[in-house]
Order: C-alpha cells, then structure tokens, then sequence
C-alpha cells in the first residue's frame, strides 16, 4: 500500500507522533492555553451530541512509508486527554453546549424532504461563533500540540469568546446519517 504524505497532512489525525519528545509534550500541555498541567477527557464531537456509546473505531496509522488499519474499540465515545480542566470546563463548554443545541436540532428535523422528495431547507436556532469556537477546539484537540503552537489565531479565537476575526479555514461538516430520497410513486 502506497501512502501519500502530502494528501494525509491536509486530514486531521489522532496520536500521531513523531518522535517521543512531541509524545511526551502532547500528554502533559493543554492544547488550548499550552499550560503544562493535568489533562481532562475532551469528548471529540462532545459526548452529548450522540458521542457516548461504545464503538469500534477503524484508522489508517502510518510508519514511513507503509500504513495499515487499526481497530480499536472505544468505550463511552471518542475522546483524547489533551485540554486542561479550565479550558475544558470553563472556557469551552459553552461552545459545546451549542454545538450539542445545534447538532440536535438537526437530528431532531421531522422530515428531510417535502411531498415531492426535494430537500427541505429548515432554519436552526444556534449562535454561529460559539458553534465556530467548538469546531476549533476539536481541532485544536485532535491534533498534536505543535501545531497548537503553529496556528495561535486559532487558540486565541477559542480563548477569546468575542474574538471575531476572521478564520482562513474551510470546515466541512460530515453528518454520519443514511439518508434514503423518498421514491415518487
């Protein structure tokens, strides 16, 4: 199997290290403030937006030039140790209660699609920038702490709850749900 650096340095990655320095950094600085200090369970989305089930989780782990697959079986939802308690608790919770208010509304939408089977546009109750704020504390979360220290724009913003600069970031969001359009009969 043929990996490609280049394409794997555009996705976000899990507990990739490159050498025992960067490992030992990743568990012991938060990645929000960069406080060396104990580190809290951060739930990646947050546990109460559907991410507190046990499941089996499948990714591709690379050495060099070769990767292969991992399964892994999670208990109580994906999460890292990587936020220090205040972050995780005060500074960012508010954030992740809007994006649980944000993502449950869209679960909650009775019907996808009107009579005749086009997409319905539906509205959503949600402040924008705290749901912007949470999506980059998952970031900043999932990704090693050096590159916490390479983008400080991005921990400023979570850090800052009225910061409102603008990100030169492209956030897709990938809703895991099998939507089936309804068949006109």
């Amino acid at each position: 199997m043929s990996f490609d650096h280049r394409e794997a340095s555009k996705t976000m990655h899990l507990a990739h290290f490159s050498d025992e320095k960067e490992r030992e950094e990743n568990l012991s600085y938060c990645h929000v403030c960069l406080k060396k200090c104990k580190l809290t369970k951060e739930h990646i989305p947050p546990k109460s937006a559907f991410n507190e089930y046990n499941r089996l989780w499948e990714r591709l782990v690379h050495d060099g030039d070769k990767a292969s697959k991992r399964v892994t079986h999670i208990k109580g939802g994906l999460w890292v140790k990587t936020i220090c308690e205040k972050c995780n608790n005060e500074t960012c919770s508010k954030y992740a209660k809007e994006y649980v208010k944000f993502v449950k509304q869209i679960v909650e939408k009775p019907e996808l699609f009107d009579s005749s089977g086009e997409a319905r546009i539906f509205g959503i109750d949600a402040n924008p920038l705290y749901i912007s704020n949470e999506i980059v504390t998952m970031i900043l979360a999932v990704e090693p702490v050096s590159y916490a220290r390479q983008v400080p724009e991005l921990r400023q913003f979570v850090l800052d709850k009225d910061s409102k600069f603008y990100l030169h970031l492209n956030c897709l969001l990938f809703w895991f749900l099998i939507v089936r359009k309804p068949v006109p009969s």
